[in-house]
């Protein structure tokens, strides 16, 4: 299972935790999110989250290692992606917005 694939499943871990809150999936999830490294895999738990609710999500980060993380779990989940040069800051913060895919 890849990076990706397993911030996908917590991600789906969250909306079971959500809904049920049985404590074998609590435990799961709490398990989960400690092991994940580094830490901009959070924020990718939660765009997965986003996505799969059919909404979008965006973040704002001055790390190169992130934005480059976050462009490609986009493609990997087929999120279409928007990076706001307006907001583009002179500290070098980036402004990535992400969509769910277009249904065809």
């Amino acid at each position: 299972m890849t990076d990706f694939d397993n911030v996908v499943r917590l991600a789906e871990l969250i909306d079971r935790v959500d809904k049920s809150e049985l404590p074998e999936d609590v435990q799961e999830l709490e398990r989960g999110l400690a092991k994940l490294n580094p830490t901009y895999l959070h924020a990718l738990v939660m765009v997965s989250k986003a996505i799969h609710e059919g909404k979008g999500y965006h973040i704002t980060t001055d790390n190169p290692e992130t934005v480059r993380a976050v462009l490609a779990f986009a493609a990997h989940l087929g999120a279409k992606v928007e990076i706001n040069e307006a907001l583009k800051a002179d500290d070098g913060t980036t402004r990535i917005l992400l969509h769910p895919p277009t249904k065809q």
